[in-house]
């Protein structure tokens, strides 16, 4: 149950910060594996500014005991803090650019 609601928190706050930088228009997919989860987010091609804020807030080292607590602080503050605590629930983060779109992939390991 609490893996439902981390992804779903996940999928918020990601949604919540794309869309109040002024990406509207904005796809979602969800996979979930025995051993991850991959959410997609799809949007228009993100502004370098956005695309390395994302990734910098994202790339940061998973930290499980720290994880426990703060996944459910998430929608306390901004959705830009918020993705510091995303970082926390994350593996990895890839964005990809095609057609003038962004492809974010965000991977959480789902074997701890």
């Amino acid at each position: 149950m609490q893996r439902n609601s981390k992804i779903c928190k996940i999928v918020e706050e990601m949604s919540l910060f794309l869309m109040d930088n002024g990406y509207y228009n904005l796809s979602i997919d969800i996979k979930r594996e025995d051993k991850e989860s991959i959410i997609t987010f799809i949007t228009d091609e993100l502004d370098i500014e956005v695309n390395e804020y994302i990734v910098e807030k994202l790339s940061e080292p998973r930290e499980e005991e720290v994880e426990e607590y703060s996944w459910m602080l998430m929608g306390e503050g901004s959705a830009a803090d918020d993705l510091d605590i995303i970082g926390l629930l994350v593996d990895k983060v890839s964005i990809k650019n095609e057609n003038n779109k962004s492809i974010i992939e965000v991977i959480r390991d789902e074997s701890y």
